[in-house]
């Protein structure tokens, strides 16, 4: 019966693989001394701690599906209103190099808020530059512009790098985490950065550890990757690079000849976030889109053939 048994187990039980899209991201992260503080007057740990507690908790959930990077700011280098280089630029497996660096990083100065020196940094990060793939920053920030670092007379520069971004296909996610932020300077931001959050505020304000890990998983259901879908590249601001095609629901799909919208090579509507249609796929799935493969999805026939060989082999050894 061996023989058998490992015949039956080796017949494959699907009829084909899917495939998710990888979306980049780049987060941009406040370590002002600010961050020491907790975010209300319940909660004990500091927002430094939750923060790195919640980034550890969105890349590990979305590991593989989404290309993540990370920088600090302020840095340590040079002057206290300058940035550096980007110490994880975007790319793959950088989960675990976020980790490292979050763990090891110190908030014990310098003691100032540059928000804008920060986005004119991330502008420098070569992976947002891809045009076969959906980029995205997440400005993560507690305070206000320093005065030392000009103040809030530095927001329309921050605005203007921000527009700068969306102007390269780059739209920017703010999230406000605790009570010390300037809501004007973050709506300002977050209306730039041309996803707005719906309703008001325009940002994504966090209170609690509970508000940034709802925060941070709402921003990476738009512009991550739905399970077992590749649908087409996501456009969570309504844009698509190839003006062939549009964006419907949420994904840049190409119109059909009667004038609906079905993604290059997917079967199915392209609509709801969580759908991948009537299963059916053919074709060039990873049109307009950086894909790779996920784990297999199984088919009905594939599913009934498994059936019928698991009891067919039931039959055979309660014979025995």
């Amino acid at each position: 019966m061996k023989p058998l048994i490992v015949v039956l187990l080796s017949i494959p039980l699907s009829a084909g693989a899917a495939s998710n899209c990888k979306s980049n991201l780049l987060i941009v992260l406040d370590r002002s001394c600010s961050m020491r503080k907790p975010p209300n007057a319940t909660e004990t740990r500091t927002k430094w701690d939750l923060a790195v507690e919640a980034l550890n908790k969105l890349t590990t959930d979305h590991k593989g599906q989404i290309r993540f990077g990370l920088t600090l700011f302020p840095d340590k280098l040079g002057d206290d209103c300058t940035q550096g280089a980007i110490p994880i630029a975007v790319g793959d497996d950088n989960e675990t190099a976020i980790a490292d660096l979050l763990a090891k990083t110190d908030i014990k100065g310098p003691c100032v808020t540059n928000i804008d020196t920060a986005m004119k940094q991330a502008k420098t990060d070569p992976a947002l530059k891809d045009t076969d793939r959906r980029s995205v920053v997440l400005l993560i920030t507690d305070g206000v512009q320093s005065g030392t670092c000009g103040g809030v007379a530095r927001d329309p520069v921050t605005v203007q790098h921000i527009k700068d971004l969306y102007a390269d296909w780059v739209p920017t996610y703010v999230v406000g985490f605790g009570g010390a932020v300037r809501p004007q300077s973050l709506e300002d931001f977050a209306q730039a950065g041309g996803v707005p959050r719906p309703g008001t505020p325009s940002y994504f304000q966090a209170d609690s550890a509970a508000d940034l890990d709802l925060a941070l998983e709402a921003i990476a259901d738009v512009v991550g990757t739905i399970e077992f879908s590749c649908i087409g590249m996501p456009c969570p601001d309504g844009r698509c690079r190839d003006p062939k095609q549009v964006c419907a629901q949420g994904f840049c799909v190409t119109p059909t000849p009667d004038g609906g919208a079905a993604a290059d090579g997917a079967g199915g509507d392209a609509g709801d976030a969580g759908a991948t249609g009537d299963g059916g796929s053919s074709g060039n799935v990873e049109s307009g889109c950086s894909c790779r493969l996920a784990p297999v999805q199984r088919s009905p026939v594939g599913s009934m053939l498994a059936l019928v060989l698991l009891l067919g082999l039931t039959v055979l050894l309660r014979r025995r």
